[in-house]
């Protein structure tokens, strides 16, 4: 198997996990104490979420993949197709 094949869908998995937690980030400038800690916990769920989903895709990449294709299409149907994806 080409290692560029096996590796690169797992490093991008792993680089939009990263991505996605940068955005818990915002929660420090408004809370002080265990509040900023529990704002945080909450903010890094979706991001969990992925990275378990990552893991078992790792491990399992048939159910990997039908879960990402899930997901995408669980997005478009959210988004929908008349509007703009951004």
């Amino acid at each position: 198997m080409n290692k560029f094949l096996f590796w690169a869908p797992r490093i991008a998995s792993l680089l939009f996990v990263g991505f996605l937690s940068v955005f818990a980030f915002d929660v420090f400038g408004e809370y002080q104490g265990w509040q900023t800690v529990l704002a945080s916990f909450i903010h890094l769920i979706p991001s969990l979420a992925l990275l378990v989903l990552v893991l078992v895709a790792w491990r399992y990449e048939l159910a990997g993949a039908a879960a990402f294709l899930g997901l995408a299409l669980l997005y478009v149907g959210i988004v929908g197709l008349h509007q703009h994806w951004s």
